[in-house]
Protein backbone atom coordinates (compact mmCIF):
# COMPACT_ATOMS: atom_id res chain seq x y z
CA UNK A 1 0.00 0.00 0.00
CA UNK A 2 1.56 3.66 -0.42
CA UNK A 3 2.53 6.10 1.47
CA UNK A 4 1.63 9.50 1.56
CA UNK A 5 4.98 10.64 0.29
CA UNK A 6 4.48 7.90 -2.64
CA UNK A 7 1.23 9.62 -3.54
CA UNK A 8 2.65 13.35 -3.48
CA UNK A 9 5.32 11.52 -5.58
CA UNK A 10 2.63 9.96 -7.94
CA UNK A 11 0.83 13.49 -8.17
CA UNK A 12 4.40 15.05 -9.22
CA UNK A 13 4.71 12.70 -12.17
CA UNK A 14 1.63 12.86 -12.97
CA UNK A 15 1.23 16.66 -13.26
CA UNK A 16 4.18 18.30 -12.98
CA UNK A 17 6.91 15.68 -14.91
CA UNK A 18 9.25 19.01 -15.96
CA UNK A 19 9.53 19.23 -11.63
CA UNK A 20 10.37 15.11 -11.11
CA UNK A 21 12.38 15.29 -14.41
CA UNK A 22 14.55 18.40 -13.37
CA UNK A 23 15.03 16.45 -9.51
CA UNK A 24 16.06 13.64 -10.84
CA UNK A 25 18.42 15.66 -12.80
CA UNK A 26 20.10 17.44 -9.76
CA UNK A 27 20.32 14.41 -7.96
CA UNK A 28 23.02 13.17 -11.41
CA UNK A 29 19.78 10.49 -12.09
CA UNK A 30 19.26 10.17 -15.71
CA UNK A 31 15.74 9.48 -16.94
CA UNK A 32 16.29 5.83 -18.95
CA UNK A 33 15.26 6.09 -22.95
CA UNK A 34 12.98 3.43 -22.07
CA UNK A 35 9.45 3.34 -23.66
CA UNK A 36 8.03 2.11 -20.70
CA UNK A 37 7.27 3.45 -17.46
CA UNK A 38 5.68 1.38 -14.82
CA UNK A 39 4.78 4.02 -11.73
CA UNK A 40 2.80 1.59 -9.21
CA UNK A 41 0.31 -0.59 -10.35
CA UNK A 42 -0.04 1.62 -13.11
CA UNK A 43 1.99 1.06 -16.33
CA UNK A 44 2.30 3.32 -19.09
CA UNK A 45 3.47 2.56 -22.80
CA UNK A 46 4.94 5.43 -24.22
CA UNK A 47 5.87 5.48 -28.56
CA UNK A 48 9.55 6.54 -28.35
CA UNK A 49 8.97 10.23 -30.07
CA UNK A 50 6.66 10.74 -27.05
CA UNK A 51 9.22 9.66 -24.77
CA UNK A 52 12.47 11.68 -25.49
CA UNK A 53 9.66 14.81 -25.76
CA UNK A 54 9.07 14.27 -22.25
CA UNK A 55 12.61 13.69 -21.49
CA UNK A 56 12.99 17.16 -22.61
CA UNK A 57 10.26 18.28 -21.09
CA UNK A 58 11.13 17.13 -17.60
CA UNK A 59 14.99 18.95 -18.30
CA UNK A 60 13.38 22.05 -17.33
CA UNK A 61 14.96 24.34 -14.14
CA UNK A 62 12.30 23.66 -10.97
CA UNK A 63 13.39 26.31 -7.76
CA UNK A 64 12.30 24.86 -4.25
CA UNK A 65 9.18 27.53 -3.86
CA UNK A 66 7.54 24.92 -6.59
CA UNK A 67 7.94 22.27 -4.30
CA UNK A 68 7.24 23.66 -0.82
CA UNK A 69 3.56 22.71 -0.64
CA UNK A 70 4.85 19.37 -0.31
CA UNK A 71 5.00 18.41 3.56
CA UNK A 72 8.03 15.82 2.92
CA UNK A 73 9.71 18.66 0.89
CA UNK A 74 9.39 21.61 3.48
CA UNK A 75 10.92 18.78 5.87
CA UNK A 76 13.70 18.22 4.41
CA UNK A 77 14.62 21.91 4.05
CA UNK A 78 14.02 22.72 7.62
CA UNK A 79 16.46 19.83 8.44
CA UNK A 80 18.58 21.56 5.74
CA UNK A 81 18.20 25.01 7.65
CA UNK A 82 18.68 23.40 11.09
CA UNK A 83 21.75 21.57 9.88
CA UNK A 84 23.34 24.81 8.03
CA UNK A 85 22.72 26.71 11.47
CA UNK A 86 24.53 24.71 13.69
CA UNK A 87 27.30 24.10 10.78
CA UNK A 88 27.76 27.87 10.84
CA UNK A 89 27.66 28.14 14.95
CA UNK A 90 30.16 25.75 14.94
CA UNK A 91 32.60 27.46 12.51
CA UNK A 92 32.16 30.95 14.47
CA UNK A 93 33.54 29.36 17.44
CA UNK A 94 36.46 28.14 16.01
CA UNK A 95 36.97 31.49 14.12
CA UNK A 96 36.25 33.48 17.62
CA UNK A 97 39.17 31.01 19.07
CA UNK A 98 41.51 31.55 16.24
CA UNK A 99 41.27 35.33 16.53
CA UNK A 100 41.86 35.64 19.94
CA UNK A 101 44.55 33.72 19.81
CA UNK A 102 43.33 30.41 21.83
CA UNK A 103 44.97 27.03 19.56
CA UNK A 104 42.40 24.67 18.41
CA UNK A 105 44.07 21.11 17.92
CA UNK A 106 42.74 19.63 15.18
CA UNK A 107 40.69 16.75 17.35
CA UNK A 108 38.72 19.78 19.18
CA UNK A 109 38.06 21.33 16.20
CA UNK A 110 36.61 17.91 15.07
CA UNK A 111 34.57 17.69 17.91
CA UNK A 112 33.62 21.48 17.53
CA UNK A 113 32.71 20.92 13.84
CA UNK A 114 30.70 17.78 14.37
CA UNK A 115 28.45 18.85 16.78
CA UNK A 116 25.07 19.78 15.91
CA UNK A 117 23.33 20.10 19.37
CA UNK A 118 22.12 23.99 19.42
CA UNK A 119 22.27 24.16 23.27
CA UNK A 120 25.63 22.88 23.57
CA UNK A 121 26.94 25.05 20.50
CA UNK A 122 25.51 28.26 22.48
CA UNK A 123 27.39 27.54 25.21
CA UNK A 124 30.48 27.30 23.73
CA UNK A 125 29.93 30.32 21.71
CA UNK A 126 29.50 32.22 25.06
CA UNK A 127 32.32 30.13 26.04
CA UNK A 128 34.96 30.78 23.10
CA UNK A 129 34.72 35.05 24.02
CA UNK A 130 36.60 34.50 27.30
CA UNK A 131 37.85 30.94 27.05
CA UNK A 132 41.86 31.03 27.41
CA UNK A 133 42.67 27.37 26.40
CA UNK A 134 40.53 24.40 24.42
CA UNK A 135 39.66 22.86 28.04
CA UNK A 136 37.70 25.77 29.32
CA UNK A 137 35.48 25.71 26.03
CA UNK A 138 34.63 21.99 27.03
CA UNK A 139 34.65 22.67 30.87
Amino acid sequence: MPTQQHEYLIELVRHRPSLVTSLLAEMDISVPSFDEARLGNCECLLPRSDAVKLYKELKMTVGVEDLMHLPFVREWVERGRVEGEAKGAAKAIVMVLNARGVPVPQEARERILACTDHETLETWITKATTATSIDELFD
